[in-house]
């Protein structure tokens, strides 16, 4: 071997030594935090200012929140009409106890998987659900996730360049039917709402950031039950960079939501070849299709749904086909079928047999 050849053998030995220890670094600093609260608010629809307990001017009965993984928060408030809080703000709301308010919500975080569910009411004492005449009643749930994620370079994708993560995610729920006062139906309101962002700063120096949401609301027409929706993230080769996800959603005036069925990510597209590495897999928080639903990568290196393009915001994207079903009935008809020919051959060996 030829002194060139060794030297030529050492530098690239030496070249994915320093490569593999960067990445080692780089995967110690994946990290996921969580967090899910609930909260409510009151108050007066024509602005009047009152001072509450702690100096505050919005009334947030029984606030709770909580930062570990796959706990709860929750919120459950009912004060019946007839009674008092000696609270200015609340009385004025109520009339003095002519209505009752009641406030339930619960968060949680559940893996990656984003939950809430909440209502609002106020109730006449003699008539239930109606509107109080002085005020405004709501209730917040906020569940979110942030974590490190990192995509390892190669002889594909080099340090310094960018590519994107087509995701697919899920908003399930409903908007239950309840009893509304014919006085105030347009202020009747719950919305659902559920993004993803990703950003950091890149090597140049420059600070990115990328969005993707979808949002349902009570009052835009019926609601499908679920919805997904595909965007684009953009990242760098060899950065980690900061992924998050925010579900929050409101309820006003006798209305309810229900979102604690799941909603999740269903589907991560990565770049040709690329290697992704998150913080919620080293945490432990579940498998790789219990966290991030299908992963796939490109067939090719320069699909479009994994290459940003700067000029055009992003780029375009194509979703995924979804693969149909076949209903049960033909499933059943077809199973019947390969039975019923795995008999006849078996018979006719016999026959043939004897």
């Amino acid at each position: 071997m030829s002194i060139v050849s060794v030297i030529r053998a050492l530098a690239l030995a030496c070249l994915l030594t320093v490569s593999a220890a960067a990445s080692a670094q780089q995967l110690q600093q994946l990290s996921i935090q969580t967090s899910a609260y609930v909260f409510g608010k009151v108050f007066p629809k024509d602005g009047t200012a009152f001072t509450v307990p702690g100096g505050a001017t919005v009334y947030a009965p029984n606030y709770r929140c909580c930062q570990t993984p796959n706990q709860t928060a929750t919120m459950d408030f009912r004060a019946g009409a007839g009674s008092s809080l000696i609270d200015p703000t609340y009385d004025y709301i109520t009339s003095n106890g002519s209505y009752g308010i009641q406030l339930e919500g619960q968060a949680k975080v559940d893996g990656l998987d984003l939950r809430g569910k909440y209502l609002t009411r106020t109730v006449d004492g003699f008539l239930g659900p109606a509107d109080a005449p002085n005020g405004i009643v709501q209730t917040y749930v906020d569940a979110r996730w942030e974590q490190k994620v990192y995509v390892e370079t190669s002889l594909e994708h080099p340090a310094d360049s960018f590519g994107a993560i087509l995701m697919g995610f899920t908003l399930h729920g409903s908007f239950p039917a309840v009893s509304k006062s014919p006085s105030n139906l347009d202020l009747e309101i719950a919305n659902t709402s559920i993004s993803y962002h990703a950003r950091f700063v890149d090597t140049f120096g420059v600070s990115h950031f990328s969005r993707v949401s979808n949002t349902a609301y009570s009052y835009a027409g019926p609601w499908p039950g679920s919805s997904t929706k595909y965007g684009k993230l953009l990242f760098q080769y060899g950065t980690p960079f900061t992924l998050s996800a925010l579900m929050y959603g409101w309820t006003q005036d006798n209305a309810s939501a229900d979102f604690f069925g799941t909603s999740n990510i269903s589907y991560l597209e990565l770049p040709y070849g690329a290697t992704l590495q998150t913080g919620a897999e080293q945490a432990g928080l579940g498998s790789r299709s219990s966290l991030y639903g299908l992963v796939v990568n490109s067939t090719t290196l320069d699909d479009p749904n994994t290459n940003w393009d700067f000029a055009n915001g992003g780029g375009g994207f194509t979703p995924p086909t979804p693969v149909p079903e076949a209903p049960v009935p033909w499933m059943l008809l077809a199973g019947l079928g390969v039975l019923n020919l795995c008999l006849r051959r078996r018979s006719t060996q016999r026959v043939r047999g004897n």
